[in-house]
């Protein structure tokens, strides 16, 4: 009879680190592409929220400058 090497180890291990990283790749991608999808969203929503804001700005500015007692007084300085 024959004697061969019965070691097992190697071989085990060798298995457990190609499995280990069979799944690594499509995960790493996924996670990638979920990263700059929300921070693409998170950059969206503070657009929107300055835009927001500066109509709101821009409105109440243009209701100031048109009401009636601001015209009135740029009328008197005007005058004088």
């Amino acid at each position: 009879m024959k004697k061969e090497n019965i070691n097992l180890l190697e071989h085990y291990q060798l298995l457990e680190k190609n499995r280990a990283n069979q799944g690594t790749k499509p995960l790493n991608f996924i996670a990638i592409l979920l990263i700059v999808i929300l921070l693409f969203s998170a950059y969206s929503i503070t657009l929107f929220l300055q835009d927001s804001s500066l109509k709101a700005n821009n409105k109440a500015l243009q209701d100031y400058t048109s009401s009636t007692l601001v015209l009135n007084q740029i009328k008197v300085i005007t005058v004088k």
